[in-house]
């Protein structure tokens, strides 16, 4: 059996890159904000997944306004599809939930400003 081996131009790294630096962003303030909220001086050793993660802090919704865990969710799907495909394509429905998050805090972000159709 050949094995094909793909050609590493054919990824997108600065997309991927993206995608796994928002993801490890998003999980450090997860973990602090997890921390904050914990009386168990050890939670860490735990060692918990990212879902897991979220399954924890979505029992701690700040406001309707800036539910952010459907899109949290969602990048972690495209993070989880990207670490089994690198040259995964994401389809456009798929930023909706982020998208949905961008546009509700719109006090903090302008959304004319985001280009929806060019997900770099």
């Amino acid at each position: 059996m050949r094995v094909k081996i793909q050609n590493i131009d054919d990824f997108d790294y600065e997309f991927i890159g993206f995608v796994l630096a928002c993801h490890l962003i998003i999980e450090k303030h997860m973990d602090e904000l997890l921390s904050s909220l914990s009386s168990v001086p050890d939670w860490e050793s735990a060692r918990l997944g990212f879902n897991d993660k979220i399954k924890l802090l979505n029992h701690f919704k700040v406001s309707d306004k800036y539910h952010c865990m459907p899109g949290i969710r969602r990048l972690n799907q495209i993070r989880n599809k990207l670490s089994h495909n690198l040259s995964y394509s994401v389809p456009m429905e798929t930023y909706e939930p982020l998208k949905q998050f961008l546009i509700s805090s719109e006090s903090t972000t302008n959304p004319e400003t985001i280009d929806f159709n060019d997900p770099k």
